[in-house]
C-alpha cells in the first residue's frame, strides 16, 4: 500500500509505503512532468516551488501505478 497525504498541500507531500523503491512523478494539468524522484523510504517531498493549482502525483512500484490528485495552495 502506498499513501500520499495531504491532498491539499502548502509546502510538501508525504509518501509512505511498505514497498520500495517507488518512482514518483508530479504532472501538471497540461501533462508536463514538473518533478521526478525515486523514493527509497517514507519521506516528505518538497513541492514549495510549484505554482498554485491542481497536479497529479503518479507513483509506480513494479507493475502497480497509482495516480493521486493534489492541490497546491
Amino acid at each position: 500500500q502506498i499513501t500520499v497525504y495531504p491532498t491539499i498541500i502548502d509546502k510538501e507531500i508525504n509518501i509512505s509505503s511498505d514497498k520500495y523503491p517507488i518512482s514518483l512523478s508530479v504532472i501538471d494539468l497540461f501533462g508536463r512532468e514538473v518533478l521526478r524522484k525515486e523514493i527509497y523510504n517514507n519521506r516528505a517531498i518538497d513541492i514549495d516551488f510549484l505554482k498554485k493549482g491542481t497536479y497529479i502525483v503518479k507513483l509506480k512500484y513494479n507493475d502497480t501505478i497509482i495516480n493521486k490528485k493534489i492541490i497546491k495552495k
